[in-house]
C-alpha cells in the first residue's frame, strides 16, 4: 500500500485498493506529456492536518476545529490538466476559478512517523496553475473535509 491513489466518488478503502487504475502513476499518458514526466505527486506536501485550526478558548483550553486536510502538488502538461478535469470534474459544480469533486484518495502522511491514509474528501482544483520554464504547469490540489474511508 505505497502508492498515491485517486478515484471519483466516496469509495471504501477496499474498493480504492482493488483497481490499479486508481494509482496516480498509472493514469493514461497524454500526447503532450514529456517522456521524462510521469504522473506523480511531489513529496514536499506530505503534511496531513487532522483539523483545520486549533482554537484557544478564554478559559485557557485548546480545541481542534474543522476536518482533516492536505494538498497534492503536481507538474502537468495542458492535456494532463484536461484529463484530470474530464475525469474528476466533468459533472461537478464549480465556482469561478475552482472546481470541486468528492473523491477517495490514498495519501502519505509524514507527520507522527509517517503512514498511508485512505480518506474520502472534497478535492478542490484551482484552475490557475503556475507556468514553469519547461512549459509545464504547477498545480496544487487541495483536499478538505477528509475523513477515514470505511474498510
Amino acid at each position: 500500500m505505497s502508492d498515491y491513489r485517486l478515484a471519483l466518488g466516496t469509495l471504501t478503502a477496499t474498493a480504492l485498493l482493488a483497481s490499479s487504475a486508481n494509482i496516480v502513476e498509472n493514469f493514461p499518458r497524454q500526447t503532450d506529456q514529456p517522456q521524462m514526466l510521469d504522473w506523480w505527486i511531489l513529496g514536499d506536501n506530505d503534511v496531513y492536518s487532522e483539523w483545520g485550526a486549533v482554537i484557544d478558548a478564554h478559559n485557557g483550553t485548546r480545541h481542534a476545529q474543522g476536518s482533516a486536510e492536505f494538498e497534492w502538488l503536481l507538474y502537468l502538461s495542458p492535456l494532463m490538466v484536461k484529463y484530470l478535469r474530464d475525469t474528476f470534474f466533468g459533472q461537478t459544480i464549480s465556482s469561478p476559478g475552482n472546481l470541486y469533486a468528492y473523491v477517495t484518495a490514498q495519501t502519505y502522511d509524514a507527520t507522527l512517523g509517517g503512514e498511508w491514509r485512505i480518506v474520502n474528501a472534497l478535492m478542490i482544483f484551482t484552475e490557475i496553475g503556475e507556468l514553469r520554464r519547461d512549459g509545464l504547469w504547477t498545480y496544487r490540489f487541495k483536499f478538505i473535509e477528509a475523513v477515514k474511508a470505511a474498510a
